[in-house]
Protein backbone atom coordinates (compact mmCIF):
# COMPACT_ATOMS: atom_id res chain seq x y z
CA UNK A 1 0.00 0.00 0.00
CA UNK A 2 1.43 3.40 -1.00
CA UNK A 3 1.97 6.28 1.40
CA UNK A 4 -0.82 8.16 -0.37
CA UNK A 5 -3.31 5.30 0.01
CA UNK A 6 -2.38 4.86 3.69
CA UNK A 7 -2.99 8.58 4.25
CA UNK A 8 -6.37 8.48 2.46
CA UNK A 9 -7.43 5.39 4.45
CA UNK A 10 -6.39 7.04 7.72
CA UNK A 11 -8.38 10.21 6.90
CA UNK A 12 -11.38 8.07 5.89
CA UNK A 13 -11.30 6.14 9.19
CA UNK A 14 -10.30 8.87 11.64
CA UNK A 15 -11.51 12.16 10.21
CA UNK A 16 -14.04 12.34 7.39
CA UNK A 17 -14.92 10.29 4.30
CA UNK A 18 -15.70 13.51 2.39
CA UNK A 19 -12.19 14.80 3.01
CA UNK A 20 -10.78 11.41 1.99
CA UNK A 21 -12.67 11.64 -1.33
CA UNK A 22 -11.39 15.21 -1.82
CA UNK A 23 -7.80 13.99 -1.26
CA UNK A 24 -8.30 11.06 -3.66
CA UNK A 25 -9.58 13.48 -6.32
CA UNK A 26 -6.54 15.74 -5.87
CA UNK A 27 -4.28 12.67 -6.25
CA UNK A 28 -6.09 11.76 -9.49
CA UNK A 29 -5.42 15.32 -10.70
CA UNK A 30 -1.70 14.61 -10.23
CA UNK A 31 -1.15 16.86 -7.20
CA UNK A 32 1.70 15.54 -5.02
CA UNK A 33 0.74 14.32 -1.54
CA UNK A 34 2.94 16.90 0.20
CA UNK A 35 1.11 19.69 -1.67
CA UNK A 36 -2.25 18.20 -0.69
CA UNK A 37 -1.19 18.06 2.97
CA UNK A 38 -0.09 21.72 2.75
CA UNK A 39 -3.45 22.71 1.30
CA UNK A 40 -5.18 20.93 4.16
CA UNK A 41 -2.96 22.70 6.71
CA UNK A 42 -3.72 26.03 5.02
CA UNK A 43 -7.45 25.38 5.12
CA UNK A 44 -7.40 24.10 8.71
CA UNK A 45 -5.95 27.32 10.07
CA UNK A 46 -9.38 28.88 9.48
CA UNK A 47 -11.42 26.16 11.20
CA UNK A 48 -12.48 26.79 14.77
CA UNK A 49 -13.78 24.44 17.42
CA UNK A 50 -17.58 24.93 17.63
CA UNK A 51 -17.32 26.06 21.26
CA UNK A 52 -15.06 28.95 20.24
CA UNK A 53 -16.96 30.15 17.19
CA UNK A 54 -19.17 33.20 17.59
CA UNK A 55 -19.70 35.68 20.37
CA UNK A 56 -20.51 34.25 23.84
CA UNK A 57 -24.08 35.60 23.74
CA UNK A 58 -24.71 33.67 20.50
CA UNK A 59 -24.08 30.34 22.16
CA UNK A 60 -22.30 27.44 20.50
CA UNK A 61 -22.46 27.23 16.74
CA UNK A 62 -21.27 24.69 14.21
CA UNK A 63 -18.49 25.51 11.76
CA UNK A 64 -19.22 24.09 8.30
CA UNK A 65 -16.45 23.37 5.83
CA UNK A 66 -17.29 23.24 2.17
CA UNK A 67 -15.25 23.25 -1.00
CA UNK A 68 -15.76 26.16 -3.36
CA UNK A 69 -14.03 25.94 -6.72
CA UNK A 70 -12.83 29.36 -7.78
CA UNK A 71 -11.79 29.43 -11.43
CA UNK A 72 -8.35 30.90 -12.13
CA UNK A 73 -10.12 33.22 -14.58
CA UNK A 74 -11.97 34.79 -11.63
CA UNK A 75 -8.76 35.27 -9.65
CA UNK A 76 -6.93 36.66 -12.67
CA UNK A 77 -9.80 39.07 -13.35
CA UNK A 78 -9.41 40.36 -9.78
CA UNK A 79 -5.64 40.77 -10.31
CA UNK A 80 -6.41 42.83 -13.43
CA UNK A 81 -8.71 44.96 -11.28
CA UNK A 82 -5.96 45.46 -8.71
CA UNK A 83 -3.27 46.28 -11.30
CA UNK A 84 -5.29 48.41 -13.70
CA UNK A 85 -7.43 50.49 -11.32
CA UNK A 86 -6.62 52.64 -8.33
CA UNK A 87 -8.67 50.49 -5.91
CA UNK A 88 -5.65 49.38 -3.87
CA UNK A 89 -3.15 52.19 -4.49
CA UNK A 90 -3.86 53.75 -1.10
CA UNK A 91 -1.81 50.92 0.49
CA UNK A 92 -0.28 48.93 -2.42
CA UNK A 93 2.47 50.68 -4.38
CA UNK A 94 3.80 47.89 -6.60
CA UNK A 95 2.68 44.50 -8.01
CA UNK A 96 5.59 42.99 -9.98
CA UNK A 97 6.63 39.51 -11.12
CA UNK A 98 9.27 37.92 -8.91
CA UNK A 99 12.58 38.43 -10.71
CA UNK A 100 14.69 36.69 -11.85
CA UNK A 101 12.75 33.54 -10.90
CA UNK A 102 9.79 34.32 -13.21
CA UNK A 103 11.63 35.98 -16.11
CA UNK A 104 10.87 33.14 -18.53
CA UNK A 105 7.16 33.19 -17.68
CA UNK A 106 7.02 36.96 -18.14
CA UNK A 107 8.82 36.69 -21.50
CA UNK A 108 6.29 34.15 -22.78
CA UNK A 109 3.45 36.46 -21.70
CA UNK A 110 5.08 39.34 -23.61
CA UNK A 111 5.32 37.15 -26.71
CA UNK A 112 1.59 36.47 -26.38
CA UNK A 113 1.09 40.25 -25.99
CA UNK A 114 -0.67 39.83 -22.66
CA UNK A 115 0.14 41.40 -19.28
CA UNK A 116 1.86 38.79 -17.08
CA UNK A 117 -0.60 39.26 -14.18
CA UNK A 118 -3.55 38.60 -16.50
CA UNK A 119 -2.56 35.15 -17.77
CA UNK A 120 -3.05 31.60 -16.63
CA UNK A 121 0.31 30.84 -18.26
CA UNK A 122 1.97 32.90 -15.52
CA UNK A 123 0.00 31.85 -12.43
CA UNK A 124 -0.71 28.27 -13.54
CA UNK A 125 2.96 27.52 -14.12
CA UNK A 126 4.16 28.58 -10.67
CA UNK A 127 4.42 32.32 -11.24
CA UNK A 128 4.99 34.46 -8.18
CA UNK A 129 4.76 38.19 -7.62
CA UNK A 130 6.31 40.71 -5.26
CA UNK A 131 3.91 43.21 -3.77
CA UNK A 132 5.31 46.40 -2.22
CA UNK A 133 2.89 47.82 0.30
CA UNK A 134 2.46 49.81 3.49
CA UNK A 135 3.68 47.99 6.57
CA UNK A 136 0.71 47.66 8.95
CA UNK A 137 3.06 47.50 11.94
CA UNK A 138 4.78 50.78 10.98
CA UNK A 139 2.81 53.43 9.11
CA UNK A 140 5.99 55.19 7.94
CA UNK A 141 7.47 52.18 6.15
CA UNK A 142 6.75 49.84 3.30
CA UNK A 143 7.53 46.14 3.04
CA UNK A 144 7.42 43.40 0.40
CA UNK A 145 5.27 40.28 0.30
CA UNK A 146 5.76 37.48 -2.22
CA UNK A 147 2.64 35.69 -3.40
CA UNK A 148 2.06 32.56 -5.44
CA UNK A 149 -0.50 29.77 -5.56
CA UNK A 150 -0.17 28.82 -1.85
CA UNK A 151 -0.68 32.41 -0.68
CA UNK A 152 -3.57 32.88 -3.11
CA UNK A 153 -5.34 29.78 -1.77
CA UNK A 154 -4.76 30.86 1.85
CA UNK A 155 -6.01 34.35 1.01
CA UNK A 156 -9.16 33.03 -0.64
CA UNK A 157 -9.81 30.87 2.44
CA UNK A 158 -9.36 33.94 4.65
CA UNK A 159 -11.67 35.94 2.39
CA UNK A 160 -14.34 33.21 2.48
CA UNK A 161 -14.19 33.01 6.28
CA UNK A 162 -13.65 36.64 7.26
CA UNK A 163 -15.33 38.52 4.40
CA UNK A 164 -18.06 36.17 3.15
CA UNK A 165 -20.09 38.87 1.36
CA UNK A 166 -17.07 39.94 -0.69
CA UNK A 167 -16.15 36.31 -1.34
CA UNK A 168 -19.69 35.61 -2.54
CA UNK A 169 -19.45 38.64 -4.85
CA UNK A 170 -16.15 37.33 -6.23
CA UNK A 171 -17.35 33.81 -7.02
CA UNK A 172 -20.72 34.96 -8.36
CA UNK A 173 -19.01 37.42 -10.74
CA UNK A 174 -20.67 40.34 -8.97
CA UNK A 175 -17.23 41.69 -8.10
CA UNK A 176 -15.94 45.22 -8.36
CA UNK A 177 -12.87 47.23 -7.34
CA UNK A 178 -13.74 46.89 -3.65
CA UNK A 179 -14.00 43.09 -4.00
CA UNK A 180 -10.59 43.00 -5.70
CA UNK A 181 -9.04 45.15 -2.96
CA UNK A 182 -10.47 42.86 -0.27
CA UNK A 183 -9.14 39.79 -2.10
CA UNK A 184 -5.60 41.12 -2.43
CA UNK A 185 -5.56 42.25 1.21
CA UNK A 186 -6.69 38.78 2.30
CA UNK A 187 -3.91 37.26 0.18
CA UNK A 188 -1.26 39.60 1.63
CA UNK A 189 -2.47 39.99 5.24
CA UNK A 190 -5.05 37.23 5.78
CA UNK A 191 -7.65 39.88 6.58
CA UNK A 192 -8.75 43.42 5.74
CA UNK A 193 -6.25 45.89 7.20
CA UNK A 194 -6.97 49.00 5.13
CA UNK A 195 -10.30 50.49 4.16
Amino acid sequence: MTETQKFIDQINREVDPTLARWIANRVKEGIPLDDIKQRIRNAMQFVHHPATVGAPEEGPVVAVITEVRVPWETIINAFVGVCETSASTYWLSSFQPLEPECSGLVASCREAKEPWYATLDFWGKGGRATLRHDDPSNDDQQTNTIIGETEIISGLNAMANKCPKHFADLVSENDDAITHDVMIQCIVFGEIIYG
